[in-house]
């Protein structure tokens, strides 16, 4: 992989942008088939991966021959579906890494729950997600979930009946020019057989369930892109719920070259926060007045929850906290990157540098917390005293942020949240400057590269209700989110005249309790979607 493709550690998503529309312009990709599916999509997604995790052989195909993938029929996951049949709206598509902690301990999911909570008296929903180890039991949800066993067999395929990609040769070498990386063609032809396993399991059931829409968050993987493509076969509208910063990555903006009709993988809507991500799904090249992948402006209900009392002013994790700031001149809630080699020799200077009165607030990445350990165990002596990791850590964003003056991120969409209630931010790291331009050239964000940068931009002045004014049009979002899922949702909306209401999920004719009840018997949830073979 070209070195220049990385930066501090980080990829490069604006230079990835700019390679992949390179080969777009020089390679017909649209060509590109298996069995008549246009795979350019998997490509870009496994080079991105690649690129993305360059110590991880995304582009290595790790087994002696491609196999066929099959996947067996979970009977309760089939009779939720056959409950739910002819009167769900909305399907939501859910994975584990998408849920956070509430003060009761159930786990919402922070895309999906706002919609059902807002909208179940018009609406009906059905939250539908892979079944893995503690799930049901040890992660109760706020709404309750469908789970499904999603077990696999494997069986060889003989090279005389593989299906061989078309038109393969020219984007191989246009990868290895741009990106300094080899494909297997073997690889891409596991991936189809993977996709389709799992896209002919998704029809089946949603042939039995005919949603009126299929949402899903982060739809670039495997799984995501079969249901989708699933979808696409069954007529169904597809959308996928924005989950973070969008405005350079090459799945979202600029989408890059769309053919006539569209891809198989990508969805048919993408529902955003604001009108610059819509403004930046829609640039690039693409058709005038195309049909397929079109951005909707639904906004996001999560943000305004951000508002309400977190219930949590009488627990003893919050009280302590409350006494921890309490008289401090400044409290930095600062998301930290990956630890395990270290904390980042600029935080530590800063740190070190920062005045008695400043207390640092230091939330380790969700996905890698309980690895790493606490973080304070890994500070120089003296400077663990400035740093509160343990409620930092274990209460929810909402309740840290309404209690920090500051925010520091190198590139995290938690940014959105802290802007929410108009905490000062401070971005570390030049990708954040890429994804958080537009808040950036507005004023609303800093951006500190060093650590006397960074101390004098947490040594101002911050104006919580200044902030919050430039922050307004992504907050009070009911009526967008209204206006999209009614868009999105149209032809069932259409239905015949006099059908009547559709019920919502709690009237729903499954009990809400077995869905959360059922033991575990499946795969791992994240390793399934995001494997690429």
């Amino acid at each position: 992989m070209h070195k220049e493709l990385l930066l501090d550690g980080y990829i490069r998503d604006d230079l990835c942008v700019d390679l992949f529309a390179k080969i777009e312009r020089e390679v017909d990709v649209a060509s590109i088939r298996h069995a008549g599916t246009r795979i350019w999509p998997l490509i870009k997604l496994s080079v991105y991966q690649q690129a993305f995790n360059p110590d991880k052989p995304f582009l290595v195909f790790r087994r002696e021959r491609v196999q066929r993938v099959r996947i067996a029929r979970d009977a309760a996951a089939y009779e939720a579906m056959r409950n739910g049949a002819g009167r769900t709206d909305a399907l939501f598509f859910c994975l584990l890494h998408e849920y956070s902690s509430t003060p009761g301990g159930l786990h919402e999911n922070r895309y999906v729950d706002p919609l059902i909570d807002a909208f179940a008296g018009e609406r009906s929903f059905l939250k539908f997600e892979f079944e893995e180890a503690g799930t049901p039991g040890s992660f109760p949800r706020k709404t309750p979930s469908v789970f499904w066993q999603h077990r696999e067999s494997r069986e060889d395929i003989p090279s005389a009946q593989l299906e061989p990609i078309e038109n393969f040769g020219p984007v191989r070498e246009a990868v290895r020019e741009a990106f300094g990386m080899d494909l297997d063609e073997r690889l891409f032809q596991q991936q189809m057989e993977t996709v389709n396993a799992y896209a002919d399991e998704f029809a089946n059931m949603l042939d039995i369930l005919r949603p009126g829409a299929a949402f899903l968050v982060s739809y670039y993987h495997m799984i995501g892109m079969s249901l989708i493509k699933a979808c696409r076969r069954l007529g169904i509208p597809s959308a996928d719920l924005q989950h973070g910063a969008q405005s350079m990555h090459p799945f979202y903006s600029p989408l890059g070259l769309v053919p006539e009709g569209g891809w198989d993988f990508y969805p048919d809507f993408f529902w955003v926060w604001g009108e610059n991500e819509a403004e930046n799904i829609a640039g690039g090249v693409l058709p005038q007045g195309r049909s397929a992948h079109r951005p909707v402006v639904g906004g996001n209900l999560w943000f305004d929850e951000f508002d309400k009392d977190d219930g949590l002013g009488a627990s003893e994790e919050m009280r302590a906290l409350d006494r921890a700031v309490a008289g401090r001149e400044r409290v930095i809630l600062t998301a930290l990157p990956r630890v395990a080699n270290g904390v980042p020799e600029y935080l530590l200077e800063a740190l070190a540098a920062s005045p008695e009165g400043w207390l640092w607030l230091f939330r380790q990445h969700p996905y890698h917390k309980d690895r790493e350990g606490d973080v304070r165990l890994m500070l120089p002596p003296g400077l663990a005293e400035k740093v509160e990791s343990r409620a930092a850590n274990g209460l929810p964003l909402p309740a840290l942020l309404k209690r920090s003056t500051n925010f520091v991120t190198g590139c995290s969409s938690s940014l959105y949240e802290a802007l929410c209630v108009g905490t000062h931010s401070v971005l570390t790291h030049l990708r954040g400057a890429f994804y958080f331009k537009e808040f950036l050239a507005s004023g609303m964000v800093d951006i500190a590269r060093t650590a006397p940068e960074l101390i004098q931009a947490l040594s101002g002045s911050p104006d919580r209700s200044a902030t919050l004014a430039s922050f307004r049009p992504y907050l009070n979002n009911r009526g967008r989110a209204k206006a999209a899922l009614d868009r999105i949702l149209l032809p069932r909306a259409a239905g015949p005249a006099g059908e009547r209401p559709a019920p919502s999920i709690r009237d729903a004719a499954f009990p809400a309790p077995a869905m959360n009840a059922r033991p575990w018997g499946g795969p791992a949830c994240v390793s399934e979607a995001k494997r690429n073979s």
